[in-house]
């Protein structure tokens, strides 16, 4: 199931039943001359109107909507018009679901930061969600439970054979030992490898790009295929304090060399004069982001 945009191309057919859709219900209109999918149809349909229809992007609207509110899959429509209606009341209520809790404080605020980061952009502050903005939320939530909840979604290539896992790659920990007079930084190999490994690759199931969890990094954007699968790992806890008590995945923060690098650096003001921890990075960055 993967997220679709408007990139199908419109037809000069397609435009004339767009002039229809506007004035009518989608069940009004006679969709048979049009030039692209019907989930590449909804897609166009609710940016271009997005008080009328949802985006129905994709196959498996249906599993998720079942998966939410219980309905009866052998009768659900799984393609083609009766689908898209079908799937209308559903995401409606969805939206309505979705308005109980802060979400829409919470985008407004990554987005807003992120606009003021990139001033060349020239995009303004948003203050408020406008009704795309929730379609393409509520399309997202449907997303999300896909992929990570029922997990459905197997990626694929260009050439839609299924993307292999890629070779998580190793690293060395970076780890402070305090000497009787100076600070001595040496590299040791990621102790309980394995386990990184595991943790690396479930990462990537969910986030192909890996993203520093501090600052937002990914060596896959940056590098391309070069990045893929790369990551650091860092270990909440020194190893040089640890001894050999077991690590988890609560242990560990998934974070970019550079970030790593920070963290040995700092001496954290909350930690016993430790190493800093990850919520402390975060703050120096966002202070200097602010500023």
């Amino acid at each position: 199931m993967q997220k679709k945009t408007p990139s199908e191309f419109i037809g000069l057919a397609d435009i004339q039943l767009f002039r229809q859709f506007k004035t009518k219900k989608f069940e009004e209109v006679n969709w048979s001359n049009k030039t692209m999918s019907y989930t590449g149809l909804t897609a166009w349909l609710a940016f271009i109107f997005p008080n009328k229809i949802y985006p129905v992007p994709s196959k498996g609207f249906n599993e998720t909507i079942n998966y939410i509110f219980d309905t009866d899959l052998n009768t659900f429509p799984k393609t083609g018009e009766n689908y898209v209606l079908q799937c209308q009341e559903f995401l409606k209520q969805t939206e309505i679901e979705l308005k109980k809790y802060p979400i829409k404080e919470i985008h407004l605020k990554v987005w807003n930061k992120f606009f003021r980061k990139n001033p060349k952009l020239n995009i303004s502050q948003k203050f408020d969600f406008e009704q795309v903005d929730w379609n393409w939320l509520t399309q997202d939530f449907h997303f999300f439970i896909f992929r990570n909840i029922l997990k459905f979604y197997k990626p694929k290539n260009e050439t839609g054979t299924e993307i292999k896992k890629p070779k998580i790659q190793d690293e060395f920990e970076p780890v402070s030992i305090v000497g009787q007079s100076k600070l001595a930084v040496h590299m040791r190999y990621e102790r309980n490898s394995n386990l990184i490994k595991k943790i690396k690759e479930k990462a990537f199931q969910s986030n192909p790009m890996l993203n520093c969890e501090v600052c937002g990094f990914s060596f896959f954007e940056k590098y391309g295929n070069l990045g893929k699968g790369f990551i650091e790992a860092h270990h909440l806890k020194p190893l040089n304090e640890t001894k050999e008590t077991k690590t988890t995945r609560n242990d560990i923060a998934l974070v970019c060399s550079n970030c790593h690098k920070m963290i040995h650096k700092g001496i954290s003001k909350l930690e016993n004069n430790t190493i800093l921890t990850i919520d402390e990075l975060k703050e120096i960055l966002n202070q200097k982001y602010d500023s």
